[in-house]
């Protein structure tokens, strides 16, 4: 008897739950966003969008890991950014129901452009004339 009512309550807190009523089990992603030396990364923004809707957006924690919970399954674009690094992104991931993706992300070193423009115009009060004289004046000294 003890058996049955225990199985019984189980059964009532499963079928009670947020995600049993929903029909939904929640998906994930999580990696690790390292650079081009291979050193991990923290305060990169991550986010994931699907269609033009933001689904989440975390960031690298100190150890440049991060985790995205909670998220419906479907097909993600995925894209990482920091400043002095070039955007890495991840077009069509697909994340199934419940299940969790590993997603590892490496940035780039962003190329820096920089355009120097140097006008010059020469002085009005310019010695133009480069004949050079003799002077019979004697030094006084």
């Amino acid at each position: 008897m003890k058996c049955c009512l225990c199985i019984s309550l189980l059964l009532f807190v499963f079928v009670s739950s947020p995600a049993a009523e929903s029909g939904l089990v929640q998906s994930s992603i999580t990696g690790i966003v390292t650079g081009p030396d291979g050193a991990r990364i923290p305060g990169v923004t991550i986010t994931a969008r699907t269609g033009n809707e933001a689904a989440a957006q975390v960031v690298s924690n100190s150890h440049g890991m991060y985790r995205m919970p909670q998220l419906a399954p479907g097909r993600y674009f995925v894209s990482a950014e920091l400043e002095g690094f070039e955007p890495a992104v991840v077009s069509d991931l697909l994340v199934s129901e419940g299940a969790t993706r590993t997603l590892d992300l490496n940035l780039q070193l962003a190329t820096v452009k920089q355009v120097l423009s140097v006008i010059s115009y020469a002085p009005r009060d310019t010695i133009e004339s480069t004949d050079t004289r003799e002077s019979s004046a004697r030094d006084v000294g």
